[in-house]
């Protein structure tokens, strides 16, 4: 196993090296281990779901929302679905995903054509993301300075190793981000609810979350968050729930991201 010492000596060399295209393709993410499975909600047209990533490469530009992502390395991402007799079936998803970002370097909403998953006879579908997922930009027709096959290895090798170690097991504050990108997920994609339906939803929510290993420092940080938003919502300082959730979510994955690059700065 690597050292922290050559992780982040590595990682300063691509870093040195991409540091003059930052205008041009769109930084490398990581992509968040989920731990326990996401369920996609499929009232739309599509399946889709937010998750948690963060930037793996500072010195290029971060996505504006829509940009397209693929996922590479790690232990890639499962499709788990039941089927309309109810056995439960998974496997690899492979390019049947579309991964766009959705606010900025901070998270990306997943999706599946809803008519490709009734062909297959599902009726509820979930994603499993592994750990040491990274996600590449699609590549930009005459981009001038493109995602090479040396940034892309070192940043899904020893920068995405580093990641994993700062960010996916980051202690109460990963965790925390977990508990709040599932609520968000659980609250309707567009419009407002109800007060007494957001208050049942964490109820749900946090009713699961107990039956997980989830430390009491990372319960009472979510906790805190909803009520926050509860507050911020009711004042008209946030559209929605959703919108506020995704803000604090962004904040928590923001921190534990600023700590990953301190680290490296360790070894510039």
């Amino acid at each position: 196993m690597r050292s922290l010492f050559t992780v982040i000596a590595l990682a300063m060399m691509t870093l040195v090296g991409a540091a003059k295209s930052a205008d041009a393709a769109y930084q490398l993410l990581a992509l968040v281990a989920s731990n326990e499975t996401v369920s996609l909600d499929c009232r739309g047209r599509d399946c889709a779901a937010e998750f948690s990533v963060f930037c793996l490469q500072p010195t290029r530009a971060s996505p504006p929302t829509g940009v397209r992502y693929h996922p590479i390395g790690g232990d890639g991402i499962t499709i788990v679905a039941t089927t309309a007799d109810g056995r439960t079936v998974e496997f690899p998803a492979n390019d049947q995903l579309e991964i766009i970002a959705l606010r900025t370097h901070n998270a990306v909403r997943i999706s599946l054509p809803v008519e490709r998953l009734g062909a297959l006879g599902v009726t509820t579908v979930a994603l499993r993301v592994g750990a040491n997922v990274s996600l590449v930009p699609d590549p930009i027709i005459g981009d001038p300075d493109p995602q090479t096959d040396w940034d892309i290895a070192a940043a899904t090798g020893p920068l995405r190793e580093l990641g994993t170690r700062l960010v996916d097991n980051g202690g109460d504050a990963a965790i925390a981000a977990r508990m709040t990108n599932d609520l968000l997920n659980r609250l309707p994609d567009r419009g407002r609810t109800t007060p007494a339906v957001r208050d049942t939803l964490w109820y749900d929510a946090a009713q699961e979350w107990t039956q997980r290993t989830i430390t009491d420092g990372a319960r009472e940080r979510a906790r805190g968050g909803y009520e926050w938003c509860r507050d911020k919502v009711a004042y008209g300082s946030f559209f929605n729930m959703r919108q506020c959730l995704g803000s604090r979510h962004d904040q928590l994955i923001g921190d534990l991201n600023n700590a990953y690059w301190d680290a490296l700065k360790v070894g510039s």
